[in-house]
């Protein structure tokens, strides 16, 4: 009777097409069924199940304010409630609007390819078994990482980050990690602890050791070659991000931009974020990479847990990457080999399991765990349920 009725209704005229609104771009338009619901696309806020309207595809920084119409993660992924996966090979920016009217879902990619994968279930279980047996199963992390963790934001000193965590332990509330924010660091990046801050980082990290706390420090891709005085003054203004004492620090890390620059290691040299201008790293490029890994290096054994690997969004167009991709290809694609490079440079560390924490995963970064969520809030939950279809 379903399958009469969706005969009886939708007609059997739409096919994938060549052909975008995109310059160069692809089209693709797939019959539905009448109340079919969809899943996926990443990590969304404004809605579960889908059934009709817009989803756009294309990693943006995404504070809590835009999160209605905008993500960190985009994954050209969807799960349909009739038990099938399609999967777009396709890592360009791309338009998806579901329209039950007349029995579409419509895709538009800023680039080719068309190529996709279509998995069928029926149950939603073998579903991700035959997904995650194509793109990689998630590794089981350390078992304390499933304990409570708490950030710094904005980092605090050396003495007030050990007093919070002596009160966790003094209430009786279970704390296993700390979190500490960008100005950790002396410069972006030079991997060097602020010193007017932490005036002895091995105690710091004995201390909260003695403690039961492990120490994750957040970091980004930039290589700073340039302070944005002003831009950072106003965001501060907005988000009190910056330490107190610090708004005027010199932040460029200029030795190592020039290295990786001179390097190729770079695959933009100009890419802007809140913190300044300067290049982001190519992780493409295995050089590049151990490049990288060969700076934390320092401070995993120092006894660091692990990164936090923060802002992989902001590739601009104009990147390139050391496998020929462009920058509009690349850029939903950057957060998956960002996380890859930092997962693998500490799977080569003896004696503890590797982990990462990323924001800007793409299909396969389940492989390289974990994953957080971003910069969200709860009142988000009431406008999600307004969003979300009868």
């Amino acid at each position: 009777m379903e399958r009469q009725s969706w005969r009886r209704r939708c007609p059997p005229r739409l096919s994938g097409q060549t052909g975008s609104a995109f310059a160069q771009g692809v089209r693709l338009s797939l019959r539905i069924a009448p109340g079919e619901g969809f899943y996926g696309w990443g990590e969304w806020f404004n809605a579960f199940r889908r059934e009709r309207g817009p989803v756009r595809l294309r990693a943006q920084e995404s504070p809590s304010v835009l999160q209605g119409r905008q993500t960190y993660s985009t994954i050209p992924f969807f799960l349909s409630s009739r038990g099938y996966v399609f999967f777009l090979l396709n890592s360009h920016e791309t338009a998806w609007r579901i329209d039950p009217q007349r029995c579409v879902l419509e895709i538009e990619a800023q680039g080719p390819p068309a190529d996709y994968l279509v998995i069928h279930g029926p149950t939603f279980k073998q579903i991700l078994e035959t997904y995650t047996a194509l793109t990689g199963r998630p590794p089981l992390p350390p078992r304390w990482t499933f304990g409570l963790w708490t950030t710094d934001f904005p980092v605090e000193s050396q003495e007030r980050i050990l007093e919070l965590a002596h009160e966790h332990r003094r209430r009786g509330v279970p704390l296993d990690a700390v979190i500490l924010d960008y100005h950790w660091e002396e410069r972006f990046h030079n991997f060097r602890w602020c010193r007017s801050l932490f005036l002895d980082p091995d105690g710091l990290v004995r201390d909260l050791k003695d403690l039961g706390v492990r120490l994750v420090l957040i970091l980004t891709p930039f290589v700073n070659h340039r302070n944005l005085g002003l831009q950072k003054w106003v965001l501060n203004l907005l988000n009190r991000g910056v330490p107190r004492g610090h708004q005027g620090d010199d932040e460029r890390a200029l030795p190592e931009y020039e290295q990786a620059r001179g390097k190729g290691y770079l695959a933009h040299e100009k890419a802007a974020w809140w913190f300044g201008q300067g290049g982001m790293v190519d992780f493409t490029n295995p050089d590049a990479a151990r490049w990288w890994d060969a700076r934390l290096r320092p401070l995993y054994r120092q006894g660091v847990a692990f990164f936090k690997n923060d802002y992989g969004e902001y590739l601009p167009s104009d990147a390139r990457s050391h496998l020929g991709l462009d920058g509009r290809e690349y850029h939903n694609l950057y957060g998956l080999f960002y996380g890859k490079a930092l997962y693998e440079g500490m799977a080569e560390l003896d004696e503890r399991r590797p982990l990462i924490y990323a924001r800007e995963p793409w299909a396969g970064s389940q492989r390289y765990p974990a994953i957080f969520l971003g910069d969200q809030s709860p009142a988000l939950s009431a406008s999600a349920a307004r969003c979300a279809p009868d």
